[in-house]
């Protein structure tokens, strides 16, 4: 009688997530270790406070920042914080529209958890988010095309955006502010809150569970990013920027979320406003 297996060789050290719980009713492909909900000015998550004035990038990145801040600082009552989202993309709306019917502004966000168990320490553990204008499950994982990566000039890897041929196929998104990709290039990004420079092991050899998140500025109509196409005003090499903008092309919303490395998705569910505004 003879017998076949496989074995898997995973080089430590190796941070997960964790995908579908087909078991309740969610699809395989859907992680459960991310969440993506929106949040009005003057609410409050994860003892973060989304402020009602001011610049409203800066209110919604000094939310999530401190958002990650809580979460990792609070590793007893975090799982069931986060747990507390909703997975049912029905039930986890995000807006499309920057303000509700009453002219509050409106705010999506993204959080993801990152599981670590081994007996190693763990160095620069990061995560990148991104969002795909297609639905699917079965993309390559091509750091060339869709999974574009990028070493910015501080030599730390950074999400850069998904390319195929002249068009945009994904867009990153980070908890830092974007540059602006009219004078600078994407190369210049920064994303330290989601970046942990050292991850111990629990010395049980227990789970260690880490947190991410981002702003999904999808819904900020006045924010012209990316050029319509890569051609940047001379070169089409060149997707990354610095880009001459004048028509530009706003960020397109989409419904698929994706992170890097040991990967994981979730569906959208997007709300259309009143009124649309949007070319």
């Amino acid at each position: 009688m003879a017998a076949t297996g496989a074995i898997e060789l995973i080089k430590n050290p190796n941070p997960f997530i964790l995908h579908g719980d087909i078991a309740h009713g969610y699809h395989w492909y859907l992680s459960v270790d991310i969440r993506v909900f929106q949040l009005k000015a003057g609410g409050t998550r994860f003892a973060a406070h989304v402020a009602t004035s001011g610049d409203p990038h800066d209110a919604a990145l000094n939310f999530i920042t401190q958002a990650i801040t809580n979460l990792n600082g609070s590793p007893g009552s975090a799982t069931s914080v986060f747990d507390a989202l909703p997975q049912a993309e029905d039930l986890s709306e995000l807006a499309l529209s920057p303000v509700d019917t009453n002219g509050t502004r409106v705010y999506n966000f993204a959080v993801a958890r990152v599981r670590y168990r081994d007996i190693t320490v763990a160095h620069n553990v990061r995560l990148f988010f991104r969002m795909w204008p297609a639905q699917q499950t079965n993309a390559v994982y091509d750091t060339t095309h869709e999974y574009r990566t990028l070493t910015n000039t501080s030599g730390q890897k950074i999400p850069g955006l998904g390319i195929r041929g002249d068009e945009i196929a994904t867009i990153p998104f980070f908890a830092t502010r974007r540059v602006d990709t009219s004078t600078v290039s994407m190369k210049t990004q920064t994303d330290d809150p989601n970046r942990r420079l050292t991850v111990n092991p629990d010395p049980l050899g227990g789970e260690i569970d880490l947190y991410y998140g981002c702003w999904l500025d999808i819904n900020q109509p006045g924010d012209l990013l990316f050029p319509s196409r890569m051609v940047c005003g001379v070169p089409a090499n060149l997707p990354d920027g610095p880009c001459r903008i004048g028509v530009g092309r706003r960020l397109a919303a989409s419904r698929r979320f994706v992170t890097r490395g040991n990967r994981g998705s979730r569906g959208l569910s997007l709300r259309e406003p009143l009124c649309r505004a949007w070319r």
